[in-house]
């Protein structure tokens, strides 16, 4: 794929007349042909390195909730080596992670047919972390978490998902333009508090250490909390419970009147609703409801993780996760020390018409 792109780049930069487009077109197919088999050596190739990952990523699995991680951490070096040399200025640097913003927000164009016709318009939830604690228990804000904003407040985009690791020792700029960009009502950024994230962590199972915790908890997804390193894997969304339904099938008796499987008994029956005496008769109902459900589905799901280690392996996501490489193992079949198929519980409210 790199080098498809790499020669369709050169082509077209020459076909141009456009001398400037041309040479941007040329750099674009000389880059395109190095990263991301080859290691970034400046700002530009460490971007386009970091994009192709998040769209090989996208192309193995269903895409949703790769992050990008504390990218304004690991991309500093390139940065700030352009900067020095003189290779790159500041004003290029916001350009190009505009660039990238843009693309990320498109990467919906790549997955499967299969995935988009069923969950058209999904939120690609592609998080970027904005600030934290650093290995000597100091807060950095560097100069790319700013033009990471500024990106965002240029372009508008819906990705990536921007997050603020909020902290006391945070930097007031930093505050600042996070309030900016809240202001600027993109429903950008999710602002996590880092001492809680580290709590959380510290209390999941299997519990975590704070001297690991304190440089590298981070959230995933939409709100779902990582720990150190990359060594989770899992389905933050694998099966999902509609909270109005729950409520409907107290009143239906178990009976589902719209949608997909209409008429059917897809619930328990809890009783009569119009003999209900109290508020405590119904919530009895619709825990039942709930336990019915959960029965249900969490047998559903081990199944489902089991037909993916046994069909889909997940390389290259394997790849860039912990203990895989070292285990012999992929993710799907269980190397990740941290696991996970969660059920959501959602509230819909379209489904809760109650005559």
């Amino acid at each position: 794929m790199e080098q498809e792109l790499s020669e369709e780049g050169l082509g077209t930069g020459w076909s141009r007349e456009d001398s400037v487009r041309a040479a941007e077109l040329k750099k674009i197919a000389d880059i395109t042909g190095r990263v991301p088999y080859e290691p970034a050596t400046n700002f530009y190739e460490a971007l386009q390195s970091m994009y192709f990952c998040q769209c090989f990523l996208w192309m193995e699995g269903c895409g949703v909730g790769f992050n990008l991680g504390r990218a304004d951490r690991f991309l500093l070096p390139y940065y700030e080596k352009d900067i020095t040399d003189g290779t790159l200025s500041r004003e290029q640097a916001l350009e190009l992670i505009e660039c990238l913003w843009i693309k990320l927000t498109g990467i919906h164009n790549i997955k499967s047919h299969r995935h988009s016709k069923f969950a058209p318009g999904y939120f690609p939830y592609q998080q970027v972390h904005v600030g934290g604690i650093g290995k000597d228990l100091k807060y950095y804000a560097n100069d790319l978490s700013y033009l990471f904003i500024d990106a965002l407040l240029s372009v508008r985009t819906t990705q990536p998902t921007m997050c603020i690791l909020w902290h006391k020792d945070m930097p007031w700029k930093l505050k600042a333009q996070s309030a900016e960009l809240v202001a600027a009502g993109m429903g950008h950024p999710s602002i996590f508090n880092y001492d809680l994230l580290i709590k959380m962590r510290m209390n999941a199972e299997p519990p975590e250490r704070w001297e690991d915790l304190i440089w590298d908890a981070k959230p995933i997804g939409c709100v779902e909390t990582q720990g150190a390193g990359c060594r989770q894997f899992g389905h933050t969304s694998a099966g999902e419970i509609n909270g109005g339904s729950i409520a409907e099938m107290v009143f239906t008796r178990g009976i589902k009147r719209l949608g997909l499987h209409a008429g059917e008994k897809t619930g328990v029956d809890t009783g009569d609703p119009v003999k209900f005496t109290t508020f405590d008769e119904f919530k009895a109902a619709a825990k039942k409801q709930i336990d019915y459900l959960v029965d249900i589905m969490v047998p559903g799901l081990w199944m489902g993780e089991k037909i993916i280690a046994q069909y889909n392996e997940l390389i290259i996501q394997s790849i860039f996760t912990d203990d895989c490489i070292e285990r012999g193992t992929g993710v799907a079949a269980g190397a990740p020390s941290i696991q996970s198929a969660r059920l959501s519980p959602w509230l819909d409210l379209r489904t809760l018409r109650i005559v």
